[in-house]
C-alpha cells in the first residue's frame, strides 16, 4: 500500500477503531476485560495461520510432548495474549493496583537497594504474562528505568501507546542504531535500562536456545561484558487464567566480569528465560517465528 495512502486514510482509521477498543474496556473493567479477552483468543486464536508457527516452535522448545500438550499450550498462548491486549487499556488501573498492593511483587528490596545505591544496571525480561507490569513496577518504585522498546509504524498508535503506558518520554528509548547509542549514554549517566531479549533479531547473533542456535540480539551481553554492569532478571507471570492477577519477580543483579565472554553470557541469559517458559509455557509468545533461518 502507498505511504501517502496510509497516513491519510489507514492511519487515522485504525486509531478511531483502537479508540473505540479502549473505550469499550474501559466500561467493562480490568478483570471483566481480562475474562472477555482470554476466552476470545482462546477460541479463535488456534485457527489463526500464524498458529503453524506456535506449533514449529513447540516442536523444537518441547518435541518430547504429545500433540494435546501443543494444543493445550498454544490454547493457553492465545488465552494469555487475548488477555494482554484487552488489559491494555487498564495499565493505570493496574498501576493503582501495584500501589495498592495488590499485585504481587517477589523482590522489591532489589528495587529499593538498588535506588538507594544509585547505580546503572541492565535488566532483561521476556514477553511473558503481561510483561507492560515490568514498566508499572519501575513507576511504582520510582527507579527511572530506561524502557527499550519497539516504535508502532502508526503514529497515532503509537501516541495512544505512550499514553496509556503512563511512563515519560524520557524513560523510553526506540529500538535501532539511535536507541543502541542511547542505551550507552543512559548507563553511563547512571540510570538503568531494561531490554526484551527474546525475540529474534536478524542481524544478530547465533546463540542456542532451548538447545537449537537462534538469532539473538546480544547487545546486553555486549554492554555488559564491556562495562561490568549488573544484570538483573525481571518477568511476570499470570497467576490465574483470564483474569489479570499477577506476580512480578525480581532476581539478584548478577555480578559481570568486565572483559568476560559476551556470547557465554548471552547464553545463559538465553538458557535463564528457558527457564521461566518451562515454567509457564503457555504464557509465552510462541507465535513469534524464533528459530526462523
Amino acid at each position: 500500500m502507498k505511504t501517502w495512502i496510509k497516513k491519510i486514510l489507514l492511519y487515522p482509521l485504525e486509531f478511531l477503531a483502537i479508540c473505540i477498543f479502549f473505550g469499550f474496556c474501559k466500561i467493562l473493567g480490568p478483570q471483566l476485560s481480562s475474562k472477555i479477552g482470554g476466552a476470545l483468543f482462546a477460541h479463535i486464536g488456534p485457527i489463526f495461520p500464524v498458529t503453524k508457527v506456535a506449533y514449529k516452535n513447540l516442536k523444537i522448545a518441547f518435541p518430547r510432548k504429545s500433540n494435546i500438550q501443543y494444543k493445550r499450550i498454544i490454547k493457553g498462548m492465545w488465552r494469555n495474549l487475548g488477555a494482554v491486549i484487552f488489559e491494555y487499556p487498564h495499565l493505570n488501573k493496574l498501576l493503582h493496583w501495584i500501589h495498592q498492593g495488590k499485585i504481587q511483587i517477589e523482590g522489591g528490596e532489589i528495587l529499593e537497594a538498588l535506588k538507594k545505591q544509585k547505580k546503572p544496571a541492565l535488566f532483561f525480561t521476556a514477553h511473558l504474562a503481561n510483561w507492560e507490569i515490568i514498566s508499572l513496577v519501575n513507576l511504582h518504585y520510582d527507579l527511572g528505568v530506561r524502557a527499550v522498546y519497539r516504535k508502532a509504524n502508526n503514529p497515532y498508535v503509537n501516541w495512544i501507546l505512550h499514553k496509556i503506558r503512563k511512563l515519560p518520554k524520557q524513560l523510553l528509548i526506540a529500538k535501532g542504531p539511535a536507541g543502541a547509542r542511547e542505551i550507552l549514554r543512559q548507563l553511563n549517566s547512571g540510570h538503568c535500562v531494561c531490554m526484551l531479549v527474546d525475540q529474534k533479531m536478524n542481524d544478530g547473533q547465533p546463540v542456542l536456545f532451548f538447545g537449537k542456535p537462534a538469532m539473538t540480539a546480544t547487545a546486553i551481553s555486549s554492554i555488559a561484558t564491556k562495562t561490568g554492569i549488573d544484570i538483573i532478571p525481571i518477568h511476570v507471570e499470570r497467576l490465574y487464567h483470564q483474569t489479570a492477577k499477577f506476580n512480578v519477580i525480581i532476581e539478584k543483579p548478577w555480578s559481570v566480569r568486565k572483559g568476560s565472554d559476551p556470547q557465554k553470557l548471552m547464553l545463559e541469559i538465553n538458557q535463564h528465560m528457558e527457564s521461566w517458559i518451562k515454567k509457564h509455557p503457555d504464557q509465552w509468545l510462541w507465535v513469534h517465528n524464533r528459530w526462523s533461518a
